[in-house]
């Protein structure tokens, strides 16, 4: 990566080699970092990235807009009246071939 980048990850923890990071920002190979995830969650708070100033860190909260929330409600909208109208949403991933049991107490 260029001296000049910006590391952001708002996917997964997992992703990132966080101690490859702190190395990378603290020797400036790279200036600065914006994480919406950590590997481990919630994070120590001895981990050295929440130390650097170069680094920011969301509580994976960092995709709640208004936008989102926004969009989340018009197509929640959406499937609920194809629903009532007797369709298939078209985000269903996969058809169990036998209905899911019924949890009970």
């Amino acid at each position: 990566m260029k001296h000049e980048a910006i590391l952001v990850n708002i996917a997964r923890g997992i992703l990132v080699d966080e101690a490859a990071l702190v190395n990378a920002v603290t020797h400036g190979q790279i200036s600065a970092a914006g994480l919406d995830v950590l590997k481990n969650e919630p994070p120590n708070q001895n981990n050295p990235l929440l130390q650097l100033s170069q680094v920011l860190v969301t509580p994976h909260v960092a995709g709640l807009t208004d936008p989102m929330l926004e969009g989340t409600v018009h197509y929640i909208s959406q499937v609920i009246e194809g629903i009532a109208a007797g369709r298939k949403p078209t985000s269903i991933l996969n058809s169990p071939g036998n209905p899911r049991r019924l949890l009970r107490d």
